[in-house]
């Protein structure tokens, strides 16, 4: 029986800096057993989506590789592009139900 194979494909908020964009990549194709399949960065959002497959583990390896990376290289307080910041509702709302906020 063939091992399972997913498929990940986050973006991040940095679509106009190219070595940050390379960095993220890096993070991702480093780990073994994951194939970066694309990088498609978009100037006028900011942002750039990134898509990769392999081992369920791998790939979760990979995306924490790539999420550290982005935390370590994009600063928030400075990001600009056509959607602009915007809250992601369940994971904030999740966090603020923990701190006594929406959700209680």
């Amino acid at each position: 029986m063939a091992s399972p194979i997913v498929e990940c494909v986050p973006n991040f908020s940095e679509g106009r800096d190219r070595s940050i964009i390379d960095a993220i990549a890096r993070s991702i194709s480093g780990v073994a057993g994951v194939s970066l399949l694309d990088v498609d960065p978009g100037a006028d959002t900011n942002r750039t989506v990134y898509t990769f497959i392999g081992a369920p583990g791998a790939v979760g390896a990979a995306a924490l590789a790539a999420a550290r990376t982005a935390r370590s290289l994009i600063d928030k307080a400075r990001h600009t592009g056509a959607r602009g910041r915007h809250r992601h509702g369940g994971l904030h709302r999740a966090r603020e139900a923990g701190r006594g906020g929406a959700g209680q």
